[in-house]
Parts: C-alpha cells; sequence; structure tokens
C-alpha cells in the first residue's frame, strides 16, 4: 500500500504520509478496508487545509482566502 500511494501524482506526500498513519493507527497493517479510501482523503483534506487555515495570521487571512 505504501509503495502504491507514494508512486500516484494525484495525492501530495503530506496527504500520503496522514494517510498511512491514520490507516495503521485505525486497522493496522494488515488490514485496509479501502472502500472507504475517498471518504478518508476527504477527511484528510479537510483537516489539512483546517491546518493551513489556522496557521495564518488574522490580518492576512483576506489576501490568502479571497
Amino acid at each position: 500500500m505504501q509503495k502504491c500511494l507514494h508512486s500516484t501524482s494525484w495525492l501530495t506526500p503530506k496527504e500520503v504520509n496522514f494517510l498511512l498513519r491514520d490507516y495503521v493507527m485505525k486497522q493496522g497493517y494488515e488490514q485496509i478496508n479501502y472502500t472507504n479510501f475517498a471518504a478518508d482523503l476527504y477527511q484528510i483534506r479537510f483537516e489539512l487545509a483546517d491546518s493551513r487555515i489556522m496557521d495564518i495570521n488574522l490580518e492576512q487571512i483576506d489576501k490568502v482566502i479571497l
């Protein structure tokens, strides 16, 4: 799975690392439920966007969002 995720150009390195860590913590190395991949990816992208917004200075947030 790690090789597959790292070889795709559709995911950023942060998304790959977050997915791998999340899957290992939830399900372990042996069993991974691929049917929930789209929902897991959406959740990870939301969390990454949320953390990026939280890192922005409030005086500059209007320039970044708009």
